[in-house]
This record gives structure tokens, C-alpha cells and sequence, in this order.
């Protein structure tokens, strides 16, 4: 990887802030480096799909809009539900730390909450939808967690 380059619309900072964010760069730099080495030797530990997802943060953190890595879901179905509505089923895409991406049987707007529960007896916890798609037939839907996500 190599540093980023300066940009003509770049603000010039004093000397010192310069410096520390030039050092700061070169250590993402060398630590996306060592996590393509890890990838090269432990293949099926890093997925590549989170290491495209690092680059592109990497190469324009200003692009990219996510707050964490969203890590692929093995084939994964947690039971829905609307506010007062049945209960249903969805597929989970991928999940990160903030949320989940799921597909859904039917349309789902944005800001829409609805409760998901990810094995029989567990607590329901919340969801907003954030941004939903038409996909084959079905909806994507990427959601946020409402209050506090699950531990576990």
C-alpha cells in the first residue's frame, strides 16, 4: 500500500498536526499491509470481501460510508416480526457490529422498525430499516440496531 497522496483541496494544517496525520497514515498503511499478509496465510480467516471493504476505506476514507466492516453471513435465517404484525422469516446477508443486511419477502421502507430474533426463545430486539432494495423477487434491507445490540 502506499501513502495517500495530498489532494489540491486539502486544508494546510500547522507543521506538528501534519506530521501526526502523516504518521497516522503510515501506520493504516502498514497495518492494511499486514492484513493482506494475514489473508495470504490464513485464507478462510479473512474473507475477501472484508478485506475489499478495507481497501476501498482505505484508499477514500471520505467515500466510504460505513462504521464498521460488515462480515458475510453463513447461511442464516432469524424469525421477524412488524409491531403487532406475524411473525415471519429472513435471510441474513451480513452482519456488523451496528447492524445487519437481510432479505425479506416483502417491501420494507426506510424507517421502518420491526423486531428480529435470532433463535427460538431469545429476546426480540429491534431494527430499523435504513435502506431497502428490490433483489429476485424478495427485498433487501439494510437495518440499524434500535438501542443497545445484542451481545451475542
Amino acid at each position: 500500500m502506499r501513502p495517500r497522496e495530498p489532494s489540491p483541496n486539502d486544508t494546510p494544517l500547522p507543521g506538528s498536526y501534519a506530521d501526526l496525520l502523516g504518521e497516522a497514515a503510515d501506520v493504516a498503511a502498514r497495518a492494511v499491509g499486514r492484513l493482506h499478509d494475514l489473508r495470504g496465510r490464513f485464507p478462510a480467516d479473512l474473507p475477501p470481501p472484508v478485506i475489499g471493504q478495507i481497501d476501498r476505506a482505505h484508499a477514500d476514507p471520505a467515500a466510504e460510508r460505513r462504521g464498521a466492516v460488515r462480515l458475510p453471513a453463513d447461511p442464516d435465517v432469524v424469525a421477524v416480526r412488524a409491531v403487532g404484525g406475524e411473525e415471519g422469516e429472513a435471510a441474513v446477508l451480513d452482519r456488523s457490529p451496528g447492524g445487519l443486511s437481510l432479505r425479506v419477502g416483502v417491501m420494507v421502507l426506510p424507517g421502518h422498525v420491526f423486531g428480529v430474533r435470532f433463535h427460538p426463545g431469545a429476546e426480540w430486539v429491534r431494527l430499523e430499516v435504513r435502506y431497502a432494495r428490490p433483489d429476485r423477487g424478495a427485498w433487501v434491507v439494510g437495518c440499524v440496531y434500535v438501542g443497545e445490540p445484542p451481545t451475542g
